[in-house]
C-alpha cells in the first residue's frame, strides 16, 4: 500500500520537524566528574595521520538537512511510491520513546540508552530507506544502533564511546520453534534489494563493522562547557600534538610508505569537502589527492632523487637513448624493525603530567582521543552528544582536517530541526561508506596479483616423513630457542626501565613512552639511564581486549653485553588504563609471580609489571605462548568451526592445571579462549586476573572436574549457538521466571547458599555475550510462566528432575548438571538435626518414663514443647520429670 503525496508529505514533515524533549536525569545521581580520557594510544599516532587543524563549517547542519531534501526528491522523481505512513511499523518519534517514561538516566550509559532506543531509531530506519532500499513494501531498516560491550563494568560511566551505528547480518528464514531471534536485515528491506545491492551491502559490513564513532557524556556541566568551547579550536592555526615526554637525543623513525584509506567522493549534500576546506590539496570536482603519502621527516639518502639523476632522466627523454653506463634509479624497500641497528641513546626520564590542568581544559584532549578512534576504525563522522547538547564533525583524511558543526541545542533546535538533522546524518554516513568501500574494493581488485597456472601440486596429506636428520635439526633448534630464551630473561631481569613503542595500524611512535618496573619494592629509579639498563618494546599488533585491558602483540629489542642488537619476538603486553583495570592486573601479576615461584606448569613466563611515568597506565610484560584454542578452530564436514583437542594436548592441559592447583590457585575463568598452544605444541593456561589464591580443596576439586567437562565438549553449545546464528549476533534476550529467590540472588554479589550454581547462570550469559557483546539480558517476574512459550516444556523439564530421571537440559549440553551436585553445609546440619530430632522422640517414647512425662506435658514426645517447658524449671525439679 502505497501513500498519496499529501499525506506522505504530512507525516514525514511531522517526523523532520521533532525536537525531542529535554532528558530527566536522577537527581540523586553519583555520577563522578568527567575526566580527560587520554590512554597512551592517543600519544603514539602516526605523524602522517594526525590530526592537523579544526575548522568550524556553519553550514553543515544546513547540508545535513539538504541530504534529507535531496533523498526524498530522488525518490519522488524515480517515480517511488513510499509505504503506507499509516501502518505501526512507520517510525514517529514518539512510538520510540518508551524508555525515556520508563527510565531516568544516573550516567553517560543512560543517555547512550535515550539516544539509541529514542530517535536514532527513528532516524536509522527512514535514512536507510530513503538511502538503500526505497522500493521496500513497509518502513524497514537495515541499519541501526549498536552498543558494543566493553566488559569493563562501573557502576556510573562518564564516557561511552562504543556506541555506534552498524549493518545488518544478511536476512535469512528464522524456524519461530527454535526461539532463535537473528539481528538481520528486515526481510522486505532486503528481499527490495537487488543481488548488487546486497553484494554492496554484505561489503559493506566486512569493511567498516563501525560506521561512525559516537561520544556519549553525561549532562554535566563540564561536558556542556567542553561541547561549547570546541569551538576555540577552530582558532588555532594547528591543533596541538600530544607525545610522549622521553628525553632522548636520537630514535629510529619507521619511514615505511604506506596507502592512506580513501575519503567519499562525493558527499549526500552534492557539495564537496573542499568548498568546506578552501585548500590547495583538494580538486574542486571533490576528487582526492592520487599521489602516494610521503613522510613528514626527511627519507634515507638513497631514497632521495638528486639533481643530476633527475637531469640524466630529463636527457634520455629528449634523445630516446639510453645513456652509457647510466645507473638505474635505485629505492631500497623499508627496513624491518629488527634490521634497524640503531645507536643505543642515554634515556632521561620525562616528567610527570599535569592531569589536574588537562582536565580543566578537556576540549583538546577529547578532540584528541576522538580523532584516534575514529583512526582505529576508519570513521569519517564523530558525534559527540550529552543528551542536552550535540555537535557533529567530519573526518577529512587526506587534509588531516576535522570539520565540526555549531552547536546543537537539541531540545531547541531550529531551522533545520533536530530530527531532520539526525536523519541527514545517516543518510550522509550510509552513502560514505558505501562510496569508501567501493573504492576499497576496486583498489583491492587491481591489486591483487594475476593467477598463474601451476603444475601439479601433491595433496597436503601426503606428507614426507621425518628424517633422523631433520629430527636432529629440530632438536636442535628447540635446544637453542631455549637458550636465547634463558638468556633474555637473564638480561631483562634487572633492567628497570622499558621504552615502549606502537607501530601497527594507525600507530607509529616518534618518541616512545617510559615505563618504570614496580614489581620490586628497593627500585630507585635514576634520572639517566644507559643502554645497558633498558629494554625496548615495539607492540605490532592488537590480540584482545577485555575487562582487565587490553592485549597486544610484541617485540622485544636490547643492547647485549657485547655490543649487539639482542630480540625476542614471542611477547604480549597487557595494559590497563582505569583505576578497576590496574587493580586487577596487580592482582594477576601477584598471582603469576606466586605461580612462577611455585614451579607450576603450563604457564607463561612474566618479565614484570611496569608503570608509565607520564600517566600512570600499567603495563604486564609476559611470553606470548601462542594463539588461544578458539581462534584454532578449523571447519568440519558441515562447514562448521570445530576444536580438536588431541590426547596429548588434553594430558597437558589437565598436567598444567594440576600444577596450578598444588600451587593453591584457582582460575575462576577457565574458557577455551583462555587456553593456548605455541608454536612448538606446547599447552598453556593464561590469564589469571580472577583467580583466587588460597583455595580450598573442594573449590579445586569442582574446578577440576568442571575443566574436564570442558576440554570433552562442553563448549559445543556456545559453539553451535555462535554458528547457528550465523552473524554473530543475537539481540536482546528476555526470561521470564517465577522464581524470585533466583532473581534477587542474580543480584546480589554476597555468598550464599547454593551460591556457586548462580555463578553457572552468570558465566553462561557471560559465555553467550562473547558472541554478541551488545546483547541485553533482562529477567522478568512472570508468576507461573504466564503467556511464556515453551512453558508447557519447562514444567516436563522440572518435574523430570523432581523425580530424579535425567532431563534434556542435562544431556544437550550443561555438564555440570551431570555430576552430583554440591551439598550445602547449613542444608545437612538441619537435614541432620531433623533426623536426630525424629529419632529422639522414637526413644523417648519407647521409654518406661513416658507415661509420667504424657501426664506433664500432653505434646509429648514433641520435644520442642518439652524444651520450652523445661527452660524455666530448676535443673533438679526438670530431672524428676524426666
Amino acid at each position: 500500500m502505497r501513500n498519496p503525496p499529501e499525506l506522505l508529505d504530512a507525516a514525514l514533515q511531522y517526523v523532520l520537524n521533532y525536537n525531542p524533549p529535554l532528558p530527566v536525569i536522577q537527581e540523586d545521581s553519583l555520577c563522578p566528574r568527567f575526566t580527560h580520557p587520554l590512554t597512551i594510544y592517543d600519544t603514539h599516532i602516526d605523524r602522517r595521520l594526525a590530526l592537523k587543524r579544526v575548522k568550524l563549517v556553519p553550514t553543515f547542519l544546513k547540508d545535513l538537512a539538504k541530504a534529507v531534501d535531496l533523498a526524498i526528491e530522488k525518490a519522488t522523481s524515480d517515480g517511488i511510491g513510499l509505504p503506507s505512513v499509516e501502518g505501526h511499523d512507520f517510525p514517529t518519534p514518539e512510538s520510540f520513546n518508551f524508555l525515556r517514561r520508563r527510565t531516568l538516566p544516573k550516567d553517560a550509559y543512560g543517555i547512550t540508552h535515550l539516544y539509541r532506543n529514542g530517535i536514532s531509531q527513528s532516524a536509522c530506519r527512514i535514512a536507510s530507506m530513503l538511502s538503500l532500499h526505497p522500493t521496500a513494501a513497509t518502513w524497514s531498516t537495515a541499519v541501526r544502533m549498536t552498543i558494543r560491550n566493553t566488559l569493563r563494568n562501573e557502576n556510573y560511566y562518564t564516557l561511552v564511546e562504543d556506541c555506534m551505528p552498524e549493518i545488518l547480518a544478511p536476512y535469512k528464514p528464522v524456524d519461530e520453534d527454535e526461539g532463535i531471534y537473528h539481528v538481520m536485515v528486515d526481510r522486505d528491506a532486503w528481499e527490495a534489494l537487488s543481488d548488487d545491492d546486497r553484494k554492496d551491502l554484505e561489503d559493506m559490513r566486512k569493511k567498516f563493522p563501525s560506521m561512525a564513532l559516537w561520544q556519549m557524556f553525561f549532562p554535566r556541566q563540564e561536558t556542556e562547557d567542553m561541547l561549547k568551547d570546541i569551538s576555540a579550536l577552530a582558532n588555532m592555526d594547528t591543533f596541538p600534538e600530544i607525545n610522549p615526554l622521553t628525553v632522548l637525543k636520537r630514535w629510529p623513525l619507521n619511514d615505511a610508505s604506506f596507502t592512506l584509506p580513501p575519503d567519499a567522493v562525493k558527499t549526500s549534500w552534492e557539495m564537496t569537502v573542499a568548498s568546506w576546506l578552501g585548500a590547495p590539496g583538494l580538486s574542486q570536482t571533490g576528487d582526492l589527492l592520487k599521489s602516494p603519502v610521503r613522510p613528514a621527516f626527511p627519507l634515507r639518502r638513497s631514497t632521495r632523487t638528486t639533481m643530476a639523476k633527475l637531469k640524466a632522466a630529463a636527457d634520455l627523454k629528449k634523445t630516446e637513448k639510453r645513456p652509457k653506463r647510466e645507473k638505474k634509479l635505485e629505492t631500497s624497500p623499508p627496513l624491518p624493525k629488527t634490521a634497524l641497528e640503531p645507536k643505543w641513546p642515554n634515556v632521561g626520564l620525562p616528567e610527570r603530567r599535569d592531569l589536574p590542568a588537562i582536565d580543566k581544559d578537556m576540549t583538546t584532549s577529547i578532540i584528541q582521543h576522538a580523532w584516534t578512534r575514529a583512526l582505529k576504525w576508519d570513521s569519517s563522522f564523530i558525534i559527540f552528544h550529552c543528551g542536552t547538547f550535540e555537535r557533529i564533525a567530519f573526518r577529512h583524511r587526506s587534509s588531516q582536517t576535522l570539520f565540526i558543526s555549531d552547536l546543537i541545542d537539541i531540545t531547541q533546535c531550529e531551522n533545520p530541526m533536530y530530527s531532520k538533522v539526525q536523519i541527514g546524518l545517516f543518510i550522509s554516513i550510509i552513502n560514505d561508506v558505501r562510496d569508501r568501500t567501493r573504492q576499497l574494493i576496486s583498489q583491492e581488485a587491481k591489486a591483487m596479483p594475476k593467477k598463474r597456472k601451476r603444475g601439479f601440486s601433491p595433496p597436503e596429506t601426503s606428507k614426507r616423513p621425518k628424517t633422523r636428520q631433520s629430527a636432529a635439526l629440530e632438536e636442535t633448534r628447540k635446544m637453542e630457542d631455549q637458550r636465547n630464551f634463558k638468556a633474555v630473561c637473564n638480561s631483562l631481569k634487572d633492567r628497570n626501565l622499558a621504552l615502549l613503542q606502537i607501530r601497527h595500524g594507525p600507530y607509529n611512535s616518534t618518541v616512545p613512552s617510559s615505563f618504570l618496573r614496580v614489581d620490586r619494592a628497593e627500585f630507585t629509579p635514576k634520572s639517566k639511564f644507559k643502554p645497558v639498563d633498558y629494554f625496548c618494546i615495539t607492540v605490532t599488533s592488537e590480540l584482545s581486549w577485555g575487562a582487565t585491558g587490553d592485549t597486544h602483540a610484541a617485540v622485544i629489542d636490547f643492547l647485549g653485553s657485547d655490543g649487539k642488537t639482542l630480540s625476542f619476538p614471542h611477547v604480549v603486553v597487557k595494559f590497563a588504563f582505569a583505576d578497576s583495570q590496574k587493580k586487577r592486573l596487580r592482582h594477576e601479576f601477584h598471582v603469576y609471580t606466586h605461580l612462577m615461584a611455585s614451579g607450576a606448569r603450563g604457564i607463561p613466563h612474566m618479565f614484570g609489571l611496569f608503570e608509565d611515568v607520564e600517566t600512570e597506565a600499567l603495563a604486564l610484560v609476559m611470553e606470548h605462548v601462542g594463539s588461544s584454542l578458539w581462534d584454532c578452530r578449523v571447519p568440519d564436514k558441515t562447514d562448521r568451526l570445530h576444536i580438536t583437542i588431541s590426547e596429548s594436548e588434553r594430558a597437558g592441559y589437565l598436567d598444567a592445571l594440576s600444577s596450578i592447583h598444588d600451587a593453591g590457585v584457582r582460575h575462576r575463568d577457565l574458557r577455551i579462549e583462555n587456553l593456548t598452544i605455541n608454536h612448538e605444541g606446547n599447552p598453556y593456561i593464561i590469564d589469571f586476573d580472577r583467580a583466587a589464591l588460597g583455595a580450598n580443596e573442594s573449590s579445586l576439586q569442582r574446578e577440576y572436574e568442571e575443566f574436564t567437562d570442558l576440554l570433552d565438549g562442553e563448549y559445543e553449545t556456545v559453539r553451535v549457538a555462535e554458528e547457528r546464528n550465523g552473524a554473530g549476533r543475537i539481540g536482546n534476550v528476555t526470561m521470564g521466571t517465577d522464581n524470585q529467590a533466583g532473581m534477587k540472588a542474580l543480584e546480589a554479589a554476597r555468598p550464599g547458599t547454593a551460591r556457586y550454581l548462580v555463578d553457572k547462570v552468570l558465566e553462561g550469559i557471560q559465555k553467550v555475550k562473547k558472541i554478541d557483546s551488545s546483547m541485553i539480558v533482562r529477567i522478568y517476574w512472570t508468576p507461573g510462566h504466564a503467556g511464556i512459550q515453551g512453558n508447557e516444556w519447562a514444567d516436563r523439564e522440572a518435574k523430570q528432575a523432581a523425580e530424579g530421571n535425567e532431563t534434556e537440559t542435562v544431556t544437550k549440553g550443561l555438564a555440570f548438571l551431570k555430576r552430583s551436585l554440591s551439598m550445602s553445609k547449613a542444608a545437612v546440619m538441619a537435614e541432620h538435626k531433623k533426623e536426630w530430632r525424629v529419632d529422639t522422640e522414637r526413644k523417648l517414647a519407647q521409654s518406661s518414663r513416658f507415661e509420667r512425662l504424657k501426664t506433664v506435658d500432653p505434646n509429648a514426645p514433641k520435644m520442642k514443647k518439652a524444651v520450652q517447658l523445661l527452660a524455666d524449671l530448676p535443673r533438679k525439679q526438670a530431672s524428676i520429670l524426666v
